[in-house]
């Protein structure tokens, strides 16, 4: 509630396309994420792409509503739109993969992981190119290991389970080594216990379940 009260202050001081857009999109973040109110951190979104003149600031918007869609259980409208950015050459990069993180999503709750997959090695290289330089409007590269982390998950969901296993493990390594996030190392902490549960070790999943939860 404190984020939304500043973010809130400060949004009729914007004078900028880039500002109004940076505050769209972390009032909409801590309103899904964080407060649970999706409703209003997708009027947050929509009310920004109407007052943003520059279309590569309105597309980067729409992916980040594209990923809210996918997120609130309706995979049909976020992959429809979601192909529509990612079929788009005049797309930036950075809101395109915001889009095939949402459809990788939406591929996975829909039954379609072997497509969920295919779609994750199409723009992981793209995720990695951009890896060590910051994005316009996102706070830190990480856009690269949400996409990896989906197709572990997605490999998993397709019966692939080695594979899947040492996706999760080589994630949860680098998680845990780089210390990006505690966030993070629990995500992936979280994944790759649900592997070695699939795999029917339940006490090595255990564990992991544990670690999660201490890390957040």
């Amino acid at each position: 509630e404190a984020a939304e009260e500043l973010l809130t202050s400060i949004q009729q001081h914007a004078t900028t396309d880039a500002e109004r857009a940076a505050l769209a999109i972390a009032l909409a973040r801590n309103r899904f994420w964080g407060l649970g109110r999706a409703a209003a951190a997708e009027a947050a979104l929509r009310e920004a792409e109407a007052a943003v003149a520059d279309a590569a600031l309105r597309d980067e918007l729409v992916g980040q509503r594209i990923r809210l869609a996918s997120a609130s259980a309706r995979p049909r409208e976020a992959l429809a739109a979601a192909r529509r950015l990612l079929d788009d050459p005049g797309a930036r990069d950075q809101a395109r993969l915001q889009a095939a993180l949402a459809a990788v999503e939406a591929l996975m709750t829909s039954g379609r992981s072997e497509e969920a997959i295919a779609l994750a090695d199409r723009w992981l290289p793209v995720a990695q190119r951009s890896r060590d330089a910051l994005p316009l409007l996102e706070l830190a590269p990480v856009i690269e290991l949400v996409l990896a982390s989906e197709r572990a998950i997605a490999l998993r969901l397709a019966g692939r389970l080695v594979e899947a296993t040492d996706s999760s493990q080589a994630l949860y390594h680098r998680a845990v080594t780089e210390q990006a996030s505690a966030q993070n190392g629990a995500v992936e902490a979280s994944s790759l216990a649900y592997m070695w549960l699939a795999r029917g070790r339940p006490r090595t999943a255990l564990r992991l379940f544990r670690e999660s939860a201490g890390r957040l």
